[in-house]
């Protein structure tokens, strides 16, 4: 079922032990004399400006907290010039 001059269990153009993508002996992210967390990363050809993520929730809860308010003052209005009557 395999191809003829390939050893069972080694993946092609990879050593043992070794992962792909990295160096032997360097860890990811490090490089020597940077600090990490001191530079903000910046992506080039951007503005660097914050996507709107901005929701209604707030306004609506308000809008209907004072639709509440106002049926409340209406019943109880209504409800006093009814008994006095």
């Amino acid at each position: 079922g395999e191809e003829p001059g390939e050893e069972p269990g080694e993946e092609p153009g990879q050593e043992p032990g070794e992962e792909p993508g990295q160096e032997p002996g360097k860890e990811p992210g490090q490089e020597p004399g940077k600090q990490p967390g001191k530079n903000p990363v910046v992506v080039p050809g951007k503005d660097n400006v914050l996507p709107n993520t901005a929701t209604n929730n707030y306004n609506i809860l308000i809008i209907g907290f004072m639709v509440v308010m106002a049926g409340s003052v209406l019943f109880f209005v209504r409800r006093r010039n009814a008994v006095t009557k």
